[in-house]
């Protein structure tokens, strides 16, 4: 039967199963549905999310959600036209991206083990990921590849503070944590042809891993123009904390001194 909703309050969602995910706000739109109460299959929904004056989500597509003694599971083949992080933000604080962005959202499982995939676009570029999630509280966690293209982290993370970025490259990580200080894990990243500001960067890597509070720099290496920068070391991310690094700089000639310094 054709359902369609002008408010539906997610908190009675979550009153009724509590399984459901701790997402705020409200919901309305249309859906064809053909389930039961416990197995609930959707076709051709044209959902709008809304959580006080932010910017709205709206979602299409199909899927089906299992209802089961200890969690939900999810089949979703979804299309955000967009998805609005900052009004999602509201109901997971440690979400960093701030824009919105468009593009299709594959989910399959249960909330202690998602299979995601999807590939996001915006102003701040374009995101993309395919792996395993962990979206049950308070163990969240994120296991798979990706990859950026064009990303301005200034748009992506609403930052003003931050310079104006066009990075391209790929990056996996194995992190599971709820906060910086308390992740554990491992992270990599192969940077290509990208610009930070005026300065264009060549292709560099990294690798890190993280915990204990701290963030252990296994490789890190950037290049620019004629200049290759190497670091090792650890980064403190939580206050009781320290860290050490080691730096080596290799300069082809006294232009690029300047050029790092600025003319001035």
């Amino acid at each position: 039967f054709a359902v369609n909703v002008t408010t539906l309050d997610l908190r009675t969602l979550q009153y009724l199963n509590k399984n459901f995910p701790r997402l705020n706000g409200t919901v309305s739109g249309t859906a064809v549905l053909d389930s039961s109460w416990l197995d609930v299959r959707f076709s051709n929904a044209q959902l709008t999310h809304q959580d006080g004056d932010g910017p709205q989500s709206h979602v299409s597509g199909n899927g089906r959600v299992t209802w089961g003694d200890l969690y939900l599971t999810y089949d979703l083949d979804l299309q955000a036209q967009p998805l609005a992080f900052e009004t999602l933000r509201k109901s997971y604080v440690n979400l960093p991206l701030r824009e919105s962005l468009s593009g299709p959202i594959r989910v399959q499982g249960q909330s202690p083990d998602l299979r995601f995939t999807t590939s996001l676009s915006g102003d701040g570029g374009t995101l993309a990921f395919d792996g395993r999630v962990d979206a049950d509280p308070p163990n969240y966690g994120a296991h798979g590849t990706g990859s950026v293209s064009n990303a301005n982290l200034r748009t992506l993370l609403g930052n003003e503070s931050l310079p104006h970025t066009s990075l391209n490259g790929t990056y996996a990580i194995d992190i599971t944590g709820d906060s910086l200080p308390d992740f554990t894990g491992s992270a990599s990243a192969s940077l290509l042809d990208s610009r930070v500001a005026n300065t264009a960067l060549l292709p560099s890597s990294a690798k890190v891993r993280f915990g204990d509070g701290l963030i252990t720099v296994d490789t890190l290496m950037l290049a620019t123009g004629g200049t290759v920068a190497n670091a090792r070391g650890t980064i403190a991310s939580a206050a009781n904390r320290t860290g050490s690094r080691k730096f080596q700089v290799d300069l082809a000639s006294p232009e690029d001194v300047r050029r790092l310094l600025g003319d001035g």
